[in-house]
């Protein structure tokens, strides 16, 4: 339930979106939960605040942890606490629907760094496309 509201909490404080749907699928083994906003987005809204360079700089930054936009109402580690939740579970599935692309520095949180530190969890990449395919492949291969 943590992880939810806090996703839910970041939709509605800081996308800036006039609409936030929620979808919530549950039978006797998983849940999902799906939360989608139709406002800026959390990387864009990082970069443009403290003027990074990039969508990736702010993506690293935001993986660091107690990063925030909103320093009076927030610490900054909703998202940084939820992300290390996906260390109490045997798989992650990676959902990529409606997905164009990803960052070099996402894929390679993911798909480098968090995989070396968490041999035991399988991570799942669904729905993906040719461009992100070959991101993640392309992380993979230069180590």
């Amino acid at each position: 339930m943590y992880s939810f509201t806090e996703m839910f909490n970041n939709a509605i404080e800081h996308s800036e979106s006039e609409k936030i749907s929620c979808y919530v699928e549950c039978n006797y083994i998983e849940t999902t939960i799906l939360i989608m906003d139709y406002g800026v987005g959390i990387f864009k809204k990082i970069q443009d605040y403290f003027g990074y360079n990039s969508i990736d700089d702010a993506i690293n930054e935001l993986f660091k942890g107690k990063i925030t936009t909103d320093t009076d109402n927030h610490s900054g580690e909703g998202i940084f606490f939820t992300s290390r939740l996906m260390d109490q579970f045997d798989e992650v599935e990676l959902d990529f629907k409606d997905v164009e692309e990803i960052g070099q520095a996402f894929a390679h949180e993911l798909f480098v760094k968090f995989a070396n530190n968490n041999p035991n969890i399988k991570l799942s990449v669904v729905n993906s496309n040719q461009r992100i395919d070959a991101m993640i492949n392309h992380v993979k291969n230069t180590r």
